[in-house]
């Protein structure tokens, strides 16, 4: 029989330096992602770019996304502000997937994230086919259904754009609260609370024909979410302290971004093979010494 103990062991003669690369390539997910997740809050903010040039469409009156109309004089640069931005919202959502811990409320955030850039990419691909707020045979149509699939497809991808935002607030509220970060959660509320009340705005304010200013309010509250979310990514991570383990490095690697939980769920006793639950050594020398005491008063 060949010697066993001749082999070289896998994890014993491990190089020292790949122990270190599955941090080091979280780092570096974690720091792409927030690249992209810069670059989408960027472009989903070049709409600011109606303030410098001559579109003809009034801020307070308008919506954005009737710059997208072929007949726009600048729509192809509009649509691409928002094409750009989906894409860049996909795959930051992607690579979070390696960077956040697992749980169902990151899971949540991801995918809403991902719903969210599907949506915008839509909302600039399918274009409405006319201007509601300045035409009143258009408004009247739009009411009615009596436009094309792709002006219906983008009413549809703008409702599920606003959908996915208050998944991504509801599951980052959420992640924030598991970290213990106060000043996380208070600001992820606090932009969850201005973007729905600019959405209750539109609302109210669509009789009166001031739909533009509110609407524009939380496509800026987007972009600043978006932005402080890249910057948190960016961030260089905290020094790990020694003896830490493996699921705490991924999980202190994830807290750069957005709001991820600092440490992971504390393990559930385990239970023993005839169904007991098993007690800590602690308080197994607690209970022992307490039994003795009853022991040694009833003799």
């Amino acid at each position: 029989m060949r010697n066993s103990a001749r082999l070289p062991h896998p994890v014993r003669n491990r190089p020292a330096h790949q122990g270190a690369s599955r941090p080091a390539a979280i780092a570096g997910r974690r720091r792409q992602a927030g690249w992209l997740l810069l670059a989408a809050g960027a472009a989903y903010a070049a709409w600011l770019l109606e303030f410098l040039l001559p579109t003809g469409l009034s801020p307070v009156r308008s919506f954005v996304s009737e710059h997208y109309p072929v007949f726009q004089p600048y729509q192809q640069l509009f649509r691409a502000g928002d094409l750009i931005a989906g894409a860049g919202y996909v795959a930051a959502a992607l690579l979070l997937r390696r960077v956040l811990p697992p749980s169902r409320a990151a899971a949540v955030a991801r995918w809403s994230l991902v719903v969210f850039g599907v949506a915008t990419g839509a909302d600039a691909a399918f274009v409405p086919d006319c201007v509601s707020t300045v035409d009143a045979v258009c408004a009247r149509r739009e009411f009615a259904g009596a436009v094309s699939w792709h002006h219906l497809a983008h009413l549809g991808a703008s409702a599920v754009a606003q959908l996915a935002v208050v998944g991504v607030a509801f599951a980052l509220s959420r992640l924030a609260a598991r970290s213990g970060r106060p000043r996380d959660r208070k600001l992820v509320r606090l932009l969850f609370a201005v973007w729905a009340v600019a959405g209750a705005g539109c609302l109210v304010c669509y009789p009166f024909g001031m739909t533009g200013l509110p609407q524009r309010i939380q496509l800026l509250v987007m972009s600043a979410a978006t932005v402080a979310a890249a910057l948190r990514c960016l961030r260089p991570a905290r020094a790990r302290p020694a003896g830490e383990g493996a699921g705490q490095r991924r999980t202190r690697a994830g807290t750069a971004c957005a709001v991820a939980p600092d440490q992971q769920a504390r393990p559930r006793p385990r239970r023993r093979a005839d169904g007991a639950r098993r007690v800590p050594a602690g308080r197994r020398a607690t209970r022992t010494s307490r039994a003795h005491r009853q022991r040694a008063g009833s003799g």
